[in-house]
């Protein structure tokens, strides 16, 4: 179409239920608002969201269009919770969608939904964040990864444009049945992370009960976050602390017990999910970010830890080799005597620290939201664009 019109695009976000779906919720909730704050004007962009997603992020309210469901969808991974968003995205989302005359619509969840061909004349875009349930199965309920072995490569080989944070992501896509011609990049940008308050990091610690040197794992407790070797590496070290924030999930009674067996219990702090103001104080203070994760379609937690000027320890897999380079230590997810030794290294090689976050500092400086912003709107044009020549 005309660039020279203005383009209408919808974005589903009734998969997202804030504060449950980790760092895709992240990568999504700062694309939009640096498409908001940098993107292109000729976009009018509304969501289509659970009421939620407004009471958490007001600023996305304040920034578009946002429709909120007519009631609340909670616990969207039982099987009653899928079937109502199923509904939902067939009845609302598809009458919303009409009502606008959206020619793009923008399905964040990384799948499509039931049914959304019947949405002929708009463009399909989807968002994916990654292909766990077809790379790492075991990692998922039968039932759903029964469910998502077909309903993936089904929404890739039907969506106008794919984008993937990464050309990992991408390259993922492709290999499930995405059109390579038909695939882009929008890389995420920083935010939500800033430098603590003067003078008040020692009392956020203290309250707490987090003490220095210790280093720090952002990171739901779902099986490939890998929080076991951490707990191995920690045994095989002194005088340091682990600090674990984030939600719980399937792992958590099991990373509990590991803590107990090891005698651990004084030196790990499981926080879970903190404020933005107390997230801030503890991350700026930690030795390294740990991040031994299997598996990751991006990896936020390592650019804002680069950010913030702490060096970062990840593992040698999937995205996170992409995104760390030459600005952080690479390891095996599995050796815990080598995480053992980088995290001693870090307290004890400060030249070594101080190139790591040089570098770093530059590294994340390139993911600004005009870049998010730029890729995300010549995304919508492209989608549009492919839609209206096929």
């Amino acid at each position: 179409m005309p660039r020279g019109e203005r383009l209408r695009v919808a974005v589903n976000l009734l998969w997202l239920l804030p504060g449950v779906v980790g760092g895709s919720e992240e990568y999504l909730v700062r694309s939009l608002l640096a498409f908001a704050d940098h993107g292109d004007n000729g976009i009018d962009v509304t969501l289509f969201a659970q009421p939620a997603l407004a009471e958490v992020y007001p600023e996305l309210n304040a920034a578009f269009a946002l429709r909120s469901a007519p009631f609340r969808l909670t616990a969207l991974g039982t099987p009653i919770g899928k079937l109502l968003r199923i509904v939902m995205e067939a009845t609302w989302l598809r009458a919303g969608v009409r009502a606008l005359r959206a020619q793009v619509v923008h399905h964040g969840g990384g799948s499509l939904p039931v049914g959304s061909q019947v949405l002929r004349d708009a463009a399909r875009v989807l968002t994916l964040h990654d292909t766990q349930p077809l790379d790492l199965p075991e990692n998922f309920s039968l039932a759903k990864r029964r469910y998502l072995s077909r309903r993936i490569p089904s929404s890739l080989r039907r969506a106008d444009l794919v984008i993937g944070s990464s050309n990992f992501v991408l390259s993922s896509a492709v290999a499930h049945g995405a059109c390579p011609e038909r695939v882009a990049l929008v890389p995420p940008c920083l935010g939500a992370v800033a430098p603590p308050s003067p003078g008040r990091q020692g009392s956020v610690l203290a309250r707490l009960d987090v003490r220095a040197p210790y280093v720090l794992y952002p990171a739901i407790t779902y099986p490939h976050k890998n929080h076991a070797v951490l707990v191995a590496a920690l045994a095989l070290t002194q005088g340091i602390q682990l600090v674990l924030t984030g939600g719980a999930a399937s792992m958590e009674a099991e990373l509990s017990e590991s803590i107990a067996h090891a005698g651990l219990t004084d030196r790990v702090r499981r926080l879970g999910r903190l404020s933005a103001a107390d997230f801030s104080h503890v991350f700026a203070g930690a030795s390294a970010l740990v991040f031994p994760s299997r598996y990751e379609g991006f990896g936020l937690p390592v650019l804002e830890a680069m950010a913030l000027q702490v060096p970062v320890l990840a593992s040698k897999a999937t995205a996170l080799t992409e995104v760390v380079g030459d600005s952080g230590w690479l390891l095996d997810p599995e050796d815990p005597v080598a995480w053992a030794a980088a995290i001693v290294a870090v307290l004890h090689e400060p030249a070594t620290v101080a190139a790591l976050v040089g570098s770093g500092r530059a590294r994340a400086a390139m993911y600004t939201p005009q870049r998010t912003a730029q890729a995300l709107g010549e995304a919508y044009w492209r989608a549009a664009e492919t839609r209206r020549a096929s």
